[in-house]
Order: structure tokens, then sequence, then C-alpha cells
């Protein structure tokens, strides 16, 4: 069994045990790491799992053809609440306590002596923080494409990761599974492989995903990377989008099933008059040469 078996064998264990899933883009990603991110996330999220999906730079307008890129987000989840004093001298707090009732809590900021209190203008509540118990990581991720977010990132114990190239194993450790084929032709590929090959549902909106990273990755499939197997998934992705009528969210093409207009039925020729078939007449003329 080579290794990228054993990968989807331990990325299936992984999934099935996750209640959480953070999907985790480079920074300024192309469309073939978004669209490849974007279709884990829908299957995901169809097969019952918590989804979300992290880049630490901002979608492109080009993106905007692939369905769910609106879900793409900046922040590392919303599990906690995070309450910010602008412009106010931490040095004047003397002390902070709460007090619950019931289900109701009191947070309660108690000044020094002789210090105004905060004002509720310079208070600033923010989530964030990760809930999710297992990462995907899709492409090359390192340190320097993930910034501040790597730190956080390494508190996450489950982390797997897709990559077409063997340069994305740099990543932090702790991997469960590792995904990595250098002879695709896109990460596309790779994850609509993967999904065919896990079971994961696969949408019209899914396969409509990967095929637009598919197609933009190979230069509308004229890179030397492409191979057979990749006009193999195009034709069954082909299929799925084709034979599903969606109505997709911000950022998504909606897909209308083909009508098929039968031709025109041959109509039987009327036959030929009578004298066609006999013998030709000869004409003579009155003038004289």
């Amino acid at each position: 069994m080579d290794s990228n078996q054993i990968g989807k064998g331990r990325f299936q264990d992984t999934i099935a045990r996750s209640n959480s899933i953070l999907i985790v883009l480079p920074q300024n990603p192309d469309i073939d790491i978004v669209a490849a991110g974007l279709s884990l996330h829908l299957a995901l999220s169809s097969y019952g799992k918590t989804s979300s999906i992290f880049c630490p730079t901002d979608m492109l307008v080009e993106f905007n053809r692939l369905v769910g890129v609106d879900r793409v987000s900046r922040e590392l989840g919303e599990k906690n609440l995070t309450i910010t004093l602008r412009d106010y001298p931490a040095a004047n707090i003397d002390r902070v306590s709460y007090n619950i009732e019931g289900n109701q809590m009191e947070l309660t900021i108690i000044p020094k002596n002789q210090v105004n209190s905060p004002t509720p203008e310079q208070i600033v509540g923010k989530l964030g923080g990760m809930s999710a118990d297992t990462a995907i990581l899709v492409g090359n991720i390192t340190r320097d494409n993930l910034g501040e977010a790597y730190t956080e990132l390494e508190r996450i114990s489950a982390k797997i990761l897709i990559s077409d190239t063997k340069m994305g194993a740099t990543m932090v450790g702790g991997r469960q599974a590792e995904i990595i084929d250098s002879n695709v032709s896109s990460i596309s590929e790779l994850v609509g492989n993967l999904l065919f090959d896990t079971n994961l549902p696969v949408s019209g909106d899914t396969a409509n995903n990967i095929l637009m990273g598919l197609t933009t990755a190979t230069n509308n499939f004229t890179s030397n990377r492409v191979r057979p197997e990749t006009f193999e998934l195009a034709a069954k992705l082909a299929r799925i989008r084709g034979n599903s009528s969606t109505s997709s969210p911000q950022g998504g093409v909606a897909q209308q099933q083909a009508s098929i207009t039968p031709l025109p039925v041959a109509q039987e020729e009327p036959p030929a008059p009578a004298d066609w078939t006999q013998a030709p007449k000869v004409y003579k003329s009155n003038l004289e040469g």
C-alpha cells in the first residue's frame, strides 16, 4: 500500500473522530488552492461536520466565481470573547471581578482610587480563538505564509496536510495524515480524487469549484502536467454539475441542467412525376440554323 493510500485511511479516521474542522489556506493563494479548500469545506459540511475555512489574506475579485468564497474568514474562529478598553490606561485598573446570578454573568472593572472609570464607548468586544480540534492544511503551509496564525494553529491537536509538492511537508508537527502527490495537475485534482476515494459527498457546487480550479490551474487542460486521470476526473465532475440545478450563494455560479432539443425528423420526399421515369423526350426547334 502506497503512502497516499495510508494517508487517505488516516484522513478518514481523523475526520470521523473530529467535531469541528478548520481548513487553512496560505497567504495570497491562487484560485486552485481556494477552489480546493472550499470544495473540502462544502463536502465536510454536507457530511455533517462543523467546518470553517481560514486565510490570512483577503480573497481576490476573481475568486467570486467559486461557490462559498464569502465564507473564507481572516479570523481564526469565534470561540472566545475578548473585551478591550480602548484608549484607557491599564495602570488605572485596580482589579477585575465577575459575578454569576442564574444564567447571567456580570463583569466588573474596578478602577483605582481617584481615577475615572472607563466609558461605555471605550469598551470593545471581539470574538476570536479557535474551537476546531482538527486542521486541514491545503497547499504549502509554512510559518512565513501564515504569519501570526501559525502560533494559534500549533494548538490544534490533529492536523492533515494536503499538498501537490513535498515542500508542503514543512508545516508544524503533529500531523495525523499526509496526502502529497506531485504527479497531479493541481491541488484541485488532488482534492477531487480524495473526496471520491473517501466517499465524501460531492454536490453540484463542490463539483463546480473543483472544475474551476482544475481548468484554471491547467490553463484549460493544456498544461504538460495534465494526464488521462485528469480528464477522467473532469468528466465525472462535469456530469455531477450538469445533473445539478443549484441556486448558489454569493460567489457561486448557478448551474442549470442542460436542455436538449431533439433533431427535426426528416420528412419523406414526395414521389417524382411518372413521366420523369420514361424515356427522354426530344424537342425540335422550328428555327432553321
